[in-house]
């Protein structure tokens, strides 16, 4: 078996927590025409496991201008106080995960090649360019590594668009049984929405996106 063939679970935590969305950076596609096309992994096999949603000991927050999403994005820091964020774990390659981690820094697949055992041990790596440049281990679950991405520099915290907190919403909906009041205190003192987003107006954002 290829070393690239080897499996681990990628933990999505933004807009990839919706299935349709974290499709296409294995099928390629667009999401709506406002985005640019996603190429897609090398290797475009579905997960062979169901994904699992889980917390882990990171808080979210939203940072840095998107054009393609017209505000703030998801990101990842420690908070070893308590598990606050929390992620869907897909069942994927490591070669996938590498192509993930490549589109998601404006790279083409077959860019990013990171030495997983590596990064187990030492529990984060920096690519050294892009967003999302430090690839972190969250730990193992059913004898796979978890492995996402984050940003190794903060500038600040920025207001993310309804357009893409409604795809956030609709992952944790479409996988979690968290109630919209749940959902709503979970977002509303992350960095971001705190203090940019009124609780009604958060309120209407999460009563109006359906679970798919």
């Amino acid at each position: 078996m290829s070393s690239f063939s080897k499996r681990v679970w990628y933990a999505s935590y933004g807009s990839n927590l919706l299935e349709k969305r974290f499709h296409l950076y294995l099928n390629g596609g667009r999401f709506s025409r406002e985005h640019a096309r996603h190429p897609g992994a090398r290797d475009q096999a579905l997960p062979l496991k169901p994904s699992i949603l889980l917390k882990a000991n990171y808080e979210l927050f939203f940072s840095k201008w998107s054009e393609r999403w017209g505000g703030g994005v998801a990101f990842i820091k420690p908070n070893p106080r308590m598990p606050s964020c929390w992620i869907r774990c897909w069942d994927v390659t490591e070669e996938q995960f590498f192509d993930i981690a490549a589109q998601e820094n404006q790279l083409p697949p077959g860019h990013i090649n990171i030495d997983v055992q590596k990064l187990v041990e030492e529990k984060r790596l920096d690519l050294g360019t892009g967003w999302y440049n430090e690839v972190i281990y969250l730990g193992e679950m059913n004898s796979q590594p978890i492995l996402t991405f984050t940003t190794s520099s903060v500038g600040g915290h920025m207001k993310p668009s309804a357009a893409y907190l409604g795809v956030l919403i609709a992952g944790l909906k479409e996988r979690s049984s968290l109630s919209e009041t749940e959902i709503q205190k979970y977002l509303a003192e992350l960095g971001g929405i705190q203090g940019e987003w009124t609780k009604p107006e958060l309120c209407k954002v999460i009563s109006q996106t359906v679970a798919p």
